[in-house]
């Protein structure tokens, strides 16, 4: 149904303008495409140590370093890409971000070297800077203001379902092939094809849902020099601030957590007697399972979000990703499925961080600049996210698996401080109860 020209898709109420197509679209991306951005970095612990034969005790700095270099690229195209969203439009964007995409997965069970690695990994940086800018960006313009907070539980919570789907089914291809009396190799170049083919899906599903979407008219874009400074200029509102320092930990669903859980599960495979591909496989059925935790909680705390101060939600999803991180540190094994329980929380911790910032920063950002806003805070957090894998690497390598999480843990409960201290000095205004919203300029 609709009122006026708005559409109504059951709770949730679309903005002006905006088709049921152009947001079934953005569900569609997110289910498909998205999750393939963590899912290499659970597959490439594959390709290390059958692929290229990297010793257990390189595995932890190994993975660190690449998704250091790919934070690096990461680095050098977030604001160039940000600008063009706003400027050149979100569908040319998403277009090009997903053929990156597609080919990576084409290109990296072929690699041979580590070097061969990182340039495809630094590939790869321009479409994961491209769609982390414009999926967020998208998802913020399509929602009215009253559904932002709901609008984003389920984006994150059709994520979350695209990952549980590949955790049982792509990321097992490997040891199904196996099984079968495949090569090692030969097999996980099976299961990258078939992510490929995937991205090639997505990308087709973008090309035919957003062909008339077109959020803001042409003329009426800001210029490249506006465009250049609005991520800095936006860091004024303390709001914006809180939620570039939250989207550091909310990212590390890509980097933290996949990179170092698929590489602890990789070094458990020895110790309980699996083959890299039996490991992957069993690691997949557990991460599918705390997925549903995961989708649970990002729809209940996306109605949460609708009905009291976003501030006021950062801070409680920062203490719930303090505690669901540094709950790592009781895991003694990740294919353990007693450890299931842990797991499921940290799952629900990184919902929790991911859709307060993703809420918080898409209530304040004005919508003619919001690509590049949302690009400067990708820009802060891959700076985080660089040094971070190369100092968990380490400390992943020498302390154990479990520290890389608990110092994130603790990064998130000072943040928990920080929300608490603007929610008192500069909260806002009244959000997703109100009608509409207009951002503070405090």
């Amino acid at each position: 149904m609709a009122t006026s020209n708005r559409v109504w898709i059951g709770p949730i109420e679309l903005n002006d303008g905006v088709k049921a197509v152009h947001f079934l679209t953005l569900v569609l991306i997110a289910f498909l495409c998205v999750p393939l951005m963590s899912k290499l970095q659970t597959m490439n612990a594959y390709v290390l140590a059958e692929h290229l034969l990297i010793p257990r005790s390189e595995m932890g700095t190994v993975s660190g370093n690449l998704m250091s270099v790919q934070e690096i690229a990461i680095i050098l195209c977030i604001i160039p890409l940000g600008m063009l969203v706003d400027k050149s439009g979100r569908r040319p964007i998403l277009l090009l971000s997903i053929g990156i995409i597609c080919l990576t997965f084409v290109f990296y069970p072929f690699a041979e070297t580590f070097s061969q690695l990182a340039v495809i990994r630094g590939f790869f940086a321009a479409g994961v800077g491209g769609m982390g800018s414009v999926t967020i960006t998208l998802a913020n313009d399509l929602t009215a203001e009253g559904s932002r907070g709901k609008v984003v539980g389920v984006y994150g919570a059709t994520i979350a379902l695209g990952h549980a789907l590949y955790g049982v089914t792509v990321v097992r291809i490997a040891e199904i092939l196996v099984g079968q009396g495949w090569h090692p190799v030969a097999a996980g170049k099976a299961m990258f094809l078939t992510s490929a083919l995937i991205a090639f899906c997505a990308w087709v599903a973008v090309w035919i849902g957003l062909r008339d979407w077109n959020v803001i008219p042409v003329k009426q874009r800001p210029p490249w020099r506006v465009l250049a400074t609005s991520g800095v200029r936006a860091a004024r509102n303390p709001r914006i601030a809180l939620s570039y320092l939250g989207m550091m930990t909310g990212r590390s669903d890509l980097a933290v957590k996949n990179t170092f859980l698929a590489a602890w599960a990789s070094v458990a495979a020895a110790d309980m007697g699996f083959s890299q591909a039996e490991a992957l496989a069993r690691f997949g059925v557990i991460i599918a399972l705390a997925e549903i935790a995961r989708i649970a909680w990002g729809l209940i705390f996306g109605v949460i979000m609708d009905r009291i101060l976003r501030i006021t939600a950062f801070a409680i999803a920062m203490a719930i990703a303090g505690i669901g991180y540094c709950s790592m540190a009781f895991i003694t094994n990740p294919l353990d499925y007693a450890m299931l329980p842990v797991m499921a929380l940290l799952f629900m911790a990184t919902a929790s961080s991911v859709n307060a910032s993703y809420t918080l920063i898409g209530q304040e950002a004005s919508a003619k600049e919001r690509g590049s806003v949302i690009a400067m805070s990708n820009l802060v957090t891959a700076i985080f996210i660089m040094w971070f894998m190369w100092y968990g690497g380490q400390k992943f390598d020498s302390v154990g698996p479990w520290a890389p999480f608990v110092l994130i843990g603790g990064y998130q409960f000072l943040l928990c401080l920080a929300a608490i201290w603007c929610r008192m000095v500069a909260p806002g205004g009244q959000t997703g109860l109100a009608s509409e919203h207009t951002p503070s300029k405090t």
